[in-house]
């Protein structure tokens, strides 16, 4: 359940420096005006803008379009969007994930959605729980947000969620390990993260798009919390397939085009039934980790028994 920014509002906190204390002010139920240290902060769509301008790639002018209500790496294919979710469905793995994340949420807690301006993949569960109040945050307004931010500084107090959902965000910043510190910072203590990361995948949504991980790299980011679920989020096929339909895209320079003659393709996805887990690793298109936070780090000298290859 999304909640309303009115209701976790005194869990807001300034970006940039922390001690000063956000002060709201309401009118007829939405937010009339916010400041911090006497400097009003900009409201867009009754969305605050919660970034530190002073670190981050996102340019403030961005914000001073009143018709800005799309992403700023571009709205998803419709599409293929489509196509992967009638014949590919939500992998697996990451159905069991989204599971074990969703019973690991005690009743009435409280999670926190990077990334959340469109609905991720498979999370319409988490959405539609009674049990569970969503905070959801992006860098661009939707209805699916209550405030815009950049997550390499996350305007929330310390320890103020039990969850953190990160899904298909972490290829698409600039420092991911900070980006992990700010989840880590933000989550109760044993709290829970769920990361799905690409790897085997081509670059989308330039040119914001900066980083892919190995299966350990992708458990090095998460060193400071337990291991409570690590697989492959669609196999070497599923790689294949993305291979195949971005070439045919160089080809004809047709996203349109690319994705109608990819379609005779698609069955090579299912052959990943036949591979092994372990076996699909160095070829995966993604990961997925599902963590806790804990005191005791993987340090460097212990990553390497991690490997699970």
């Amino acid at each position: 359940m999304l909640l309303k920014i009115e209701n976790f509002y005194k869990s807001l906190q300034d970006p940039e420096k922390k001690k000063y204390k956000l002060r709201f002010l309401w009118k007829n139920r939405k937010i009339a005006s916010i400041k911090k240290n006497n400097k009003k902060i900009k409201i867009i769509f009754n969305l605050p803008i919660l970034i530190d301008f002073s670190d981050t790639i996102i340019e403030k002018k961005l914000f001073n379009n009143s018709k800005l209500n799309y992403s700023l790496i571009g709205k998803k294919n419709f599409f293929f969007r489509k196509i992967k979710s009638l014949i590919f469905g939500t992998y697996f793995n990451s159905k069991k994930a989204i599971d074990l994340f969703k019973k690991s949420m005690v009743k009435n807690s409280t999670i926190l959605i990077l990334g959340g301006g469109n609905i991720g993949t498979g999370l319409d569960k988490i959405y539609k729980s009674k049990d569970i109040k969503i905070i959801s945050t992006d860098i661009y307004p939707s209805n699916n947000i209550q405030f815009i931010s950049d997550c390499h500084n996350i305007p929330l107090k310390n320890e103020s969620v039990d969850g953190v959902i990160i899904q298909a965000v972490l290829e698409h910043v600039l420092k991911p390990e900070q980006v992990i510190n700010e989840v880590y910072r933000v989550l109760k203590k044993k709290g829970i993260v769920f990361a799905e990361t690409p790897f085997m995948q081509h670059s989308h949504e330039e040119p914001y798009d900066f980083n892919r991980f190995t299966e350990l790299g992708h458990r090095w980011l998460f060193k400071s919390f337990k291991s409570l679920y690590r697989k492959t989020n669609g196999g070497p096929s599923v790689s294949l397939f993305w291979s195949i339909k971005f070439f045919l895209f160089s080809l004809t320079n047709s996203k349109l085009i690319s994705n109608l003659l990819s379609i005779p393709f698609l069955f090579i996805v299912f052959f990943d039934y036949l591979i092994p887990e372990k076996k699909k690793i160095k070829s995966a298109n993604g990961f997925i980790f599902v963590g806790r936070k804990t005191k005791n780090k993987i340090t460097q000298k212990n990553i390497i028994k991690q490997f699970i290859g």
